[in-house]
């Protein structure tokens, strides 16, 4: 209600300059920016109605106060959202426009029909790069509702945003219910960020949410050099405030200091992130991703599928940037609408979300997890700085997800797992057993190996390893032989000193002499051999940590894990580029390893 005043006692002038306002269309747009940390660059504005000076409104808060006072919010919306639209058309390929609406509008009957009329007016928009923010404003906040309009809205091709995440009701059971594209963080939940513990974690909670869920993070009301860097730290991909751009009429840049500032806090936190060096990327699954832009016509790209009928669907771009997937089956029953103006735009699904060349198999699995029912079979796409890089079919996924599985529990190696060899080392350390000799060992090149040959080949080549270690190490006595596998291509013996170092050496000269040199393109993803880079022969080598009298040299197994990770580290300083030779170190001679050189 109106500030101060009752419905009855309202004078009446006031509703007449609204409609006065609302019939000459006196309102104006202004558009603040939302920006990429990643990249640096405009993802997208958000639309602010201004009524002109000459309305008798200057106040635009006052302005959406009288309109619900009065009940003319959808008269005030549809003359706002035109002018909004208008002023946007000529944004540059690729910037989305966020618009607001209110619960009341939104469930209206007239809206979804109203908002496509809008649109396909304007050659220079489509569905895909409009974002509708849904607002608490106005009542009417019918949830069922909403969530049919929601559903509408997206099988159109629009995006649908959650506005003001964390204060007021955009709680859980409204995220879940209404599956955004986008959320915008309230600006209550980031102000002072960098000195409030408990608003750092639950952002943080969010942004992993959102990461595995395929939806995009927005914070809102930056104001301080902190926030923005305490944001970036915790993985939040866009930002929108007065320290990265106020609004102002039509469309702007940003400031490239603070674009540059953004890009080096970006890439340094992604770099200092810990991962798992062993895991394979998904990018290393990747296939080869047809892209078209959105507004390619549904005919030619049927036509495209049933030329190519292993072709799943194709990416759908704006300009650069990724705005969703477009299946197989909706191109063909789109195309047998036949609506000859219906364009991929018309059929893209925004829905599936999209993961950095660097997740992991298990973030995929857990992302596809998230999905509706009629799109769990749709491919991953792999997209950087929202560039599609490639896609990743379901079934490679599965392939991935159960050899990473069977490799981390010992499966493969038929032998004892980690828990089992954990378990020896302590034993062998708590008996202080000067006359044994341990080593750790992998293999040189086996993510390289693995992701460009298949798990199948990987699994062969931990089972051959197994086996030519079991031949070389494993004794009649167990108490003086010992083998684990210890998850991945890494391998743990304990053996009687002396002889452990001769049977390593020979585990050395064998493994050489079985395992062949591996062709592999290490061309970009999607280019065919031969177009630039040539293919390379992976020379697989082994990496053998030798420990001898280790259990006589350390009181913990704490001490042997330090020790193997230092020598490690070494040798990765070392030796770098594709693995071309085997070593075979002692860690108390660091000096003058002992090297196993294959032959160029």
């Amino acid at each position: 209600m109106y500030p101060g005043t009752k419905k009855k006692s309202e004078p009446m002038p006031l509703k007449s300059v609204l409609q006065s306002l609302v019939e000459t269309r006196a309102v104006s747009s202004v558009f603040q920016p939302i920006v990429s940390c990643e990249t640096g660059e405009i993802t997208g504005f958000e639309a602010l109605a201004r009524p002109v000076p000459s309305s008798g409104i200057a106040d635009p808060r006052l302005l959406f106060d009288i309109a619900d006072h009065y009940n003319m919010m959808w008269p005030l919306e549809e003359v706002t959202r035109r002018c909004a639209f208008r002023a946007a058309e000529d944004f540059p390929n690729g910037v989305l426009l966020f618009t607001n609406t209110t619960p009341i509008v939104f469930c209206d009957d007239r809206y979804v029909d109203s908002l496509t009329n809008v649109v396909r007016s304007l050659p220079g928009l489509t569905p895909s790069r409009i974002v509708l923010e849904i607002t608490e404003r106005g009542g009417g906040d019918d949830l069922d509702r909403i969530t049919e309009q929601v559903g509408r809205l997206k099988a159109l091709g629009f995006q649908i945003a959650i506005d003001d995440v964390g204060a007021g009701t955009s709680g859980l059971n409204r995220i879940m219910m209404l599956r955004p594209h986008w959320l915008k963080l309230d600006r209550e939940l980031v102000s002072q960020i960098d000195t409030n513990r408990f608003k750092l974690n639950l952002i943080r909670f969010m942004v992993h949410f959102a990461r595995l869920s395929g939806v995009s993070v927005i914070a809102e009301g930056i104001e301080r050099r902190e926030e923005l860097e305490t944001l970036i730290d915790l993985g939040v991909k866009h930002v929108q405030g007065f320290l990265v751009g106020r609004p102002l009429d039509g469309y702007k840049t940003i400031d490239p200091a603070l674009s540059q500032l953004m890009r080096s806090r970006w890439a340094q936190c992604q770099a200092a992130r810990m991962t798992d060096p062993r895991r394979v990327p998904i990018v290393k699954l990747a296939d080869a991703a047809k892209a078209v832009q959105l507004g390619a016509p549904l005919q030619e790209l049927a036509l495209l599928m049933l030329q190519n009928p292993s072709l799943p669907g194709v990416a759908v771009q704006d300009g650069t940037r990724l705005v969703g997937w477009a299946s197989r089956a909706a191109i063909l029953t789109g195309a047998g609408r036949n609506q000859p103006n219906l364009s991929a735009g018309y059929v893209c699904s925004s829905d599936l979300g999209s993961l950095p060349p660097t997740a992991a198999v298990s973030e995929a699995i857990e992302m596809i997890a998230q999905r509706e029912d009629g799109t769990l079979a749709e491919p991953v796409i792999v997209s950087e700085h929202d560039r599609v890089v490639g896609i990743v079919p379901l079934k490679k996924l599965l392939a991935a997800s159960v050899s990473e599985t069977r490799l981390s529990s010992g499966v493969i190696a038929g032998l004892p797992g980690k828990v089992e060899g954990e378990k020896r080392l302590r034993a062998m350390v708590a008996a202080r057993a000067a006359a044994l000799d341990a080593a750790f060992i992998d293999v040189r090149g086996f993510s390289d190996f693995n992701g460009s040959c298949g798990y199948e080949s990987g699994d062969k080549l931990i089972d051959d390893l197994s086996a030519l270690l079991r031949t070389h190490l494993a004794g009649n006595d167990d108490q003086l032989s010992f083998l684990a596998h210890m998850g991945d291509d890494r391998f743990m013996a304990i053996g009687p000193a002396g002889p452990l170092g001769d049977a390593l050496a020979r585990v050395v000269e064998n493994f050489e002499r079985q395992v062949p040199a591996t062709p592999v393109f290490l061309g970009p993803v999607g280019q065919a051999p031969g177009d630039a880079d040539p293919q390379v022969m992976l020379r697989l080598g082994l990496r053998i940590i030798f420990l001898p009298g280790i259990f006589a040299r350390v009181s913990s197994i704490r001490e042997i894990v330090n020790l193997e990770r230092q020598v490690r580290q070494a040798l990765h300083a070392r030796y770098q580029g594709p693995a071309s030779r085997s070593i075979l170190v002692r860690d108390t001679d660091m000096q003058q390893p002992l090297e196993r050189r294959r032959s160029a």
